[in-house]
C-alpha cells in the first residue's frame, strides 16, 4: 500500500538519508517491517506500507530493492520509479522452510551492484534469519548499524510533514468530541470503544488503537477487546459514579501517528481528588512543555518532570510518558533517562505523565511540536473532566 507522499518530500527524504549515509561511508541500507503500527524507517524511506504480511527494502543511491510476499516473479505495486529491483516470494513467518528466499534475492542485488558496506536499519525489523543469512554469504561485506543515525533524521519534522501531523492532531480532536454522545451508563467499555472505532473508520484512520478504562477512583487504558483470561480487556460495564480513561491513538492520513487522551466523569460530580490530580497534571505537562527546548536534552527533561511529581505527592513516571511521535505510534525522541538524543525544533511528541498515587490515577495526552521558547501545544480539546449525564 501506497500514501502518495509528496515527491519533493521523497526526494528530500532520500538526499539528506544518502548524504548521511556518505559520511558514514554506506553504500546501502537493509530495512524491514513486519506490522502497521512499528514499521520503522522502511516507510519514511519507501511510501510503503504492506498490511499484515513482512516486507524488506534496500536503501541506495541506485534506488530501492523491494521485497514482498507474492508469487515467484510477482511484483508489488510500488508509487514510483526510484526502483532497482521489484521481487516477491512465497515466504511468510510461518513457512520456515522459505525463511533464505528473501535473503536470497536480496543477497543477488547487493553482490550485482558491489556494495561493500551494508547498514542496519532498524535492527528490531530484522528477522534473525535475514541478518544470519546475509552476514554469512557476504563474506567481503562489511555490516554496521545504521538505525540511531536515521532516527535523528526522522525525528526532525519538515514543513510538509508538520501539516501532516497537524492535521492528524485536528483528527483526534474531533474524535474527542464526538465521545458524549456516544458515552453512557450501561454499556461496556468494549461496545463504547467499537462506536469509536467505527467513527474514526469513517473519518478515513488507517490503523487505530483506542484505549479506555472505567473505574471510581483510578481508571486506566485497557486495549481493545473483549476481557480475557487476565482480565486485561475491555469487559467491564461502565456505571454511574465511574470515571472513564480515554487514549486515542489513530494514524490518519500517510500514516502518521497522534494521540489525545482525557477522563469523563459518567453521572457524577467530579471529586476534590481527582479535580486536585488533574490541575497537577496539567502543571506537569506544561512543565515538560516549558523546558523542552531545543538544545536540551530528552533525559533531563524527564528527570525534572519525576522531581516534580514526586514534589507533588505522586509517584514518578517509568514509562514512556513522553515520546516523539512519527510513522511509528511510538518514536525517537523518548522522555527517559537512558535516551541520548537532544532536542531539537519541529520534533514532535505526545505527553501524558500520570498523577498516580494510592488515591487517584489521572492522565490527559497532548501532542506538541518543539519550538525555540518551548514546545507548543497542538492539540485543542480542552484539558477538563467533562461529565457524562446519562
Amino acid at each position: 500500500m501506497s500514501f502518495k507522499t509528496d515527491m519533493g518530500e521523497m526526494q528530500r527524504r532520500w538526499k539528506v538519508t544518502l548524504e548521511a549515509m556518505a559520511k558514514e561511508g554506506i553504500d546501502c541500507l537493509v530495512l524491514g517491517q513486519a506490522e502497521g503500527i512499528c514499521p520503522g524507517a522502511s516507510i519514511y524511506l519507501t511510501d510503503m506500507l504492506p498490511y499484515n504480511y513482512p516486507a524488506y527494502f534496500l536503501f541506495s543511491k541506485d534506488g530501492i530493492g523491494f521485497f514482498g510476499l507474492g508469487p515467484f516473479g510477482g511484483k508489488l505495486a510500488v508509487p514510483y520509479d526510484f526502483v532497482t529491483e521489484n521481487i516477491t516470494v512465497p515466504s511468510i513467518p510461518g513457512t520456515s522452510y522459505a525463511a533464505k528466499w528473501f535473503p536470497e534475492e536480496m543477497t543477488k542485488v547487493i553482490k550485482k551492484f558491489g556494495y561493500k558496506k551494508i547498514g542496519w536499519c532498524g535492527m528490531y525489523n530484522i528477522p534473525a534469519g535475514i541478518y544470519k543469512y546475509l552476514t554469512e554469504n557476504l563474506a567481503n561485506v562489511e555490516f554496521c548499524d545504521f538505525s540511531d543515525t536515521m532516527d535523528h533524521i526522522k525525528a526532525v519534522k519538515s514543513p510538509y510533514e508538520l501539516k501532516l501531523w497537524g492535521d492528524c492532531v485536528k483528527l483526534h480532536d474531533n474524535l474527542m468530541a464526538a465521545v458524549p454522545a456516544i458515552m453512557q451508563s450501561g454499556r461496556t467499555e468494549r461496545d463504547f470503544c467499537r462506536r469509536l472505532r467505527n467513527i474514526a473508520d469513517d473519518m478515513g484512520c488507517t490503523q487505530m488503537n483506542i484505549m479506555v478504562g472505567a473505574h471510581p477512583t483510578r481508571p486506566r487504558q485497557l486495549p481493545y477487546g473483549a476481557q480475557g483470561r487476565h482480565g486485561a480487556g475491555q469487559g467491564r460495564m461502565m456505571e454511574k459514579g465511574d470515571y472513564v480513561q480515554l487514549l486515542i491513538e489513530v494514524a490518519a492520513a500517510e500514516n502518521v501517528w497522534a494521540e489525545c487522551g482525557r477522563v469523563f466523569a459518567i453521572g457524577t460530580d467530579v471529586s476534590p481528588i481527582m479535580q486536585k490530580a488533574l490541575a497537577d497534571q496539567i502543571k506537569v505537562q506544561d512543565y515538560v512543555a516549558q523546558l523542552s527546548v531545543p538544545g536540551a536534552k530528552a533525559s533531563d527533561v524527564f528527570l525534572k518532570m519525576n522531581e516534580m511529581l514526586n514534589s507533588m505527592g505522586y509517584r514518578s513516571e517509568k514509562r514512556f510518558c513522553v515520546h516523539g511521535q512519527g510513522y511509528e505510534i511510538v518514536d525517537r525522541p523518548m522522555w527517559v533517562a537512558e535516551e541520548t538524543m537532544v532536542l531539537q525544533e519541529n520534533m514532535f511528541f505526545a505527553s501524558h505523565p500520570s498523577a498516580d498515587n494510592d488515591q487517584v490515577l489521572f492522565n490527559n495526552c497532548d501532542n506538541y511540536v518543539v519550538e525555540k521558547g518551548g514546545s507548543r501545544r497542538l492539540s485543542k480539546t480542552p484539558r477538563e473532566i467533562v461529565i457524562i449525564d446519562k
